[in-house]
């Protein structure tokens, strides 16, 4: 299903992204090559109110950032 960026102004697919909540997880993210990835940021209808979702594309290097992010190996 396509959905549309009003911030970043373009289409992604959101079945095949992730939604990282965590500022300093989504900053590591963006350190490290990410910002290609970036599809979104959701400001609202989300399910808390007070919170920003980043909306990152599936790809291998968010797959990779994840696990040095789990074995915190993400500087």
């Amino acid at each position: 299903m396509q959905k549309y960026s009003k911030i970043l102004n373009k289409y992604y697919d959101a079945e095949n992204v992730v939604y990282i909540t965590s500022m300093l997880q989504c900053q590591r993210y963006l350190s490290n090559g990410a910002a290609e990835d970036l599809v979104d940021i959701l400001y609202s209808g989300t399910k808390r109110e007070d919170t920003l979702v980043f909306v990152f594309k599936k790809t291998q290097l968010i797959q990779d950032l994840y696990k040095k992010w789990q074995a915190h190996e993400l500087n």
